[in-house]
């Protein structure tokens, strides 16, 4: 088996530091619970979405808009 280690905590911890060092403790804390709070955009409704992005994710073609009548 071929195991990669786990680099990304051992990277994190000197930027981390390096951010408390630079903004001090309670800034850091707030921005990084900030960052936990936040979430997520949603994507854009499938009718949105362009004919193209349609076939790739292989939805059918939206039908052609009907041009506006004015009433006489």
């Amino acid at each position: 088996m071929n195991a990669t280690p786990n680099t990304g905590r051992i990277a994190l911890l000197p930027t981390l530091q390096e951010l408390i060092d630079q903004h001090g403790p309670w800034p850091t804390l707030l921005a990084l619970l900030k960052a936990l709070r936040q979430r997520p955009a949603k994507p854009p409704p499938a009718t949105m979405l362009s004919d193209h992005l349609r076939r790739d994710i292989g939805l059918p073609d939206l039908p052609p808009a009907r041009p506006l009548t004015l009433p006489r």
